[in-house]
């Protein structure tokens, strides 16, 4: 079920919203020390700051939604990053309001930037490129697949198939619906029946 849910979409999104913060704390520890990665609370922390940031595509369902938020959060970093090399502190609260004056700071922006900054976009155009190929929902061992011409129509039309009784081992049904063909395929379990389910 794990192993599933990280093979999903969402899940795909969650793992590359926690590399973004642990590459993070990564490339802040190189310029001071690795003693705080020693510390096992830190893990769990930003497992949940991840599945929080991941929110905004849970409730769209809209990868692109999702990548900016990323890009946002990753900008974030890189300047507290910037602002650490110069200050040696993360940028204080009120610091933001100033945003407007960054334009003035080019040259210095430009000098603070590193090599191990670019590890950031990677990770956003990684999560990108494997969040659009995964699956929205998971697929675990005991789920239907219905792939059509339709998928949106075999869904919400054969989603009693299992009930009525294609069952066996290995077995492959097909249905035909007007000019349409639609296919059920079972994965795995085959003595049980969890209906039909839409992955994509």
């Amino acid at each position: 079920m794990v192993k599933d849910f990280f093979r999903s979409r969402t899940g795909v999104l969650w793992l590359g919203m926690f590399a973004s913060l642990l590459y993070f704390v990564i490339v802040w520890s190189l310029g001071s020390t690795f003693r705080g990665m020693s510390n096992w609370v830190l893990y769990p922390i930003n497992l949940m700051a991840a599945g929080v940031l991941t929110l905004p595509y849970m409730l769209s369902r809209r990868v692109w939604v999702q990548i900016v938020v990323m890009v946002a959060v990753q900008l974030l970093l890189i300047a507290n990053l910037m602002y650490y090399r110069t200050y040696f502190t993360a940028i204080p609260l009120g610091s933001y309001a100033l945003v407007g004056n960054v334009a003035e700071f080019t040259a210095s922006i430009r000098d603070s930037l590193r090599a191990l900054d670019f590890g950031f976009p990677l990770i956003t155009i990684l999560t990108a490129w494997r969040a659009l190929q995964a699956p929205a929902k998971p697929c675990g061992a005991r789920t239907w697949a219905v792939r059509s011409a339709d998928l949106g129509r075999a869904g919400r039309r054969h989603r009693g198939l299992c009930a009525g009784g294609l069952r066996g081992r290995g077995l492959q049904g097909r249905l035909h619906d007007g000019s349409r063909t639609h296919f059920a395929v079972r994965i795995q379990q085959p003595n049980r029946c969890a209906g039909l389910h839409r992955c994509r």
